[in-house]
Parts: C-alpha cells; structure tokens; sequence
C-alpha cells in the first residue's frame, strides 16, 4: 500500500509587522526551504488585526507557530531553535 502524501501546514501567530515577526518567518521560510526541503504551507496571523483567531488555537502568547502534519498538530512557541526535531517528530 502506498504511504500517503501530507505536507506541513503553519500558521504563525505574532503582533504586527515587528522585526522578530520578520525574523520568524525569514527562519521558517529558510528551514523548510534549505534544511527539511519539503512542501509546506504557511499562514501568518496578526493579532492585532485579527484577535479573534488567538481563541482558535489556544495562543497566549508570540510568535507561536501551530504546525500541523496531517492529523498530528503542535504549538511551538519561541526562537523556533528546536524546530527541525519538533517536525521531524510530528512525522514518526
């Protein structure tokens, strides 16, 4: 049987446009482009625009990236340093 195919979907919780939002996702982008090279979907959420969407997820605070690997989900909060194991965990 064929194993079947999930990609990484993200959303990455922050307040506004500040410079560690941009570092986040220069991070992300580079991680999953450089280090894992493999197909992932990400969505940036401002919560100051959009705080409703903290309830969704349970985010109390940022920058919190929510990964979800198939029916596997994890909230990683921080710097992301750690980040290449926590999705290669999701995985197994």
């Amino acid at each position: 049987m064929k194993e079947r195919f999930h990609k990484y979907e993200m959303k990455l919780y922050t307040m506004s446009n500040s410079t560690d939002t941009v570092m986040a996702k220069q991070n992300l982008v580079n991680i999953f482009n450089v280090e894992i090279k493999c197909e992932y979907e990400l969505e940036v959420v401002d919560l100051l625009k959009e705080r409703n969407r903290a309830m969704v997820d349970n985010i109390l605070t940022t920058p919190t990236l929510v990964a979800s690997y198939g029916t596997k989900k994890r909230h990683i909060i921080g710097d992301f340093s750690n980040l290449v194991y926590e999705l290669a965990e999701m995985k197994k």
